[in-house]
């Protein structure tokens, strides 16, 4: 196997022209490294990864730097800027950003602008985050307000909040929600949150659903579908991984097809992965306890997805890097440091060619 290093080298650097970034284009400074093979157009395929960031780490900007490199090294040329956003409880009306956990309006324009001046497309993603006891045995799919119309204003106030900021930091999209399965049946809300968000955000927009939904009504008011792929695979014991896992994501690429017919739009991933531990195929949402890791189930899911998926689809994102990574003796789904990570490069050394 490649060691990390030889295999970000073979990427490659960029060419010196200007990318679709949303912004303005700046020339880099010596010493960053270029997305190898920039998006120019919003059909481009979208060789994307989603950096999750909590809270608001002092090094935060050299540690953007040194992730974005890695990350332009490993011929990523999209990049969801991931960060919490909460309510209290599964009934609670007020959506909020916290003063410590949400990353700050400073850093969020920190990490565009490091994006930019390396060449990536940006997506910016809003979470809504059930990671608190007063969610205990609930989660953001499964969300009741008591009020739905008091939800409705909070929510809108803050996702337009943050389509303005995206726009004033360039981002080129815009996700306007992630896997919000009781609240996907309001059409007309979801129709109107989206038009208002037009005249501020002027790039893409799109909605994540989760995988056991078909994607919602409201689709037809998006630029492009998206869907949170965390489909299980039924793999035969004692087959050889990879093309199984390949061939195991037939029947729900076929679905995706459908919805992508159904509404004339294309489809993309926004969250693709699996925790590096024995038997995580058949549940690649979950990262279970007394589990032993397994990094060759998570390497053999990424090669096999890869192979699968790249060519139908218009673009995929893996779940997920951060600027603390976990350790190559992690159980969970960041692959940084893990042979999981080589795949990406592997994939993405020549984005949205089908293999």
């Amino acid at each position: 196997m490649l060691a990390l290093g030889s295999l970000l080298a073979a990427c490659g650097q960029a060419t010196e022209a200007a990318p679709l970034t949303g912004g303005q284009t700046e020339r880099p400074a010596p010493g960053l490294t270029r997305v190898a093979q920039p998006r120019y157009a919003p059909t481009d395929f979208q060789a994307g990864v989603m950096v999750l960031v909590y809270g608001n780490d002092p090094a935060f900007a050299a540690k953007s730097a040194a992730l974005l490199d890695r990350l332009a090294r490993l011929g990523v040329n999209s990049v969801g800027f991931v960060f919490p956003i909460f309510q209290h409880g599964p009934t609670a009306t007020d959506v909020f950003a916290h003063d410590t956990i949400t990353p700050t309006d400073t850093n969020i324009n920190t990490f565009l602008a490091q994006a930019h001046r390396r060449g990536f497309t940006v997506m910016m993603r809003p979470l809504l985050d059930e990671e608190s006891a007063p969610f205990s045995g609930n989660w953001r799919g499964s969300i009741k307000p008591a009020d739905r119309t008091a939800w409705w204003q909070s929510y809108n106030r803050i996702i337009l909040r943050y389509a303005q900021l995206a726009e004033a930091d360039g981002a080129s999209i815009f996700d306007v929600g992630t896997e919000m399965t009781t609240m996907q049946g309001d059409t007309a809300q979801w129709v109107s949150l989206v038009k208002a968000i037009r005249p501020v955000f002027k790039g893409q927009l799109t909605y994540s659903t989760n995988w056991d939904q078909h994607f919602p009504a409201f689709g037809s008011a998006l630029d492009f579908i998206a869907f949170d792929a965390w489909y299980p695979l039924q793999v035969a014991a004692g087959a050889d991984p990879v093309p199984a896992v390949q061939s195991a994501w037939k029947p729900w690429l076929d679905q995706v097809h459908k919805d992508a017919v159904r509404f004339g739009k294309p489809a993309i991933f926004t969250e693709l992965g699996i925790a590096s531990q024995r038997g995580a195929l058949s549940q690649p949402w979950a990262q279970l306890t007394n589990v032993p890791a397994d990094n060759e189930v998570q390497r053999a899911y990424y090669a096999g997805t890869c192979a699968a998926v790249k060519g139908a689809v218009s673009g995929l994102y893996w779940w997920d890097f951060e600027l603390n990574p976990p350790g190559e003796n992690d159980t969970g789904f960041v692959p940084q440091g893990k042979p999981a990570e080589l795949e990406v490069g592997r994939c993405f050394a020549q984005p949205g060619i089908p293999n």
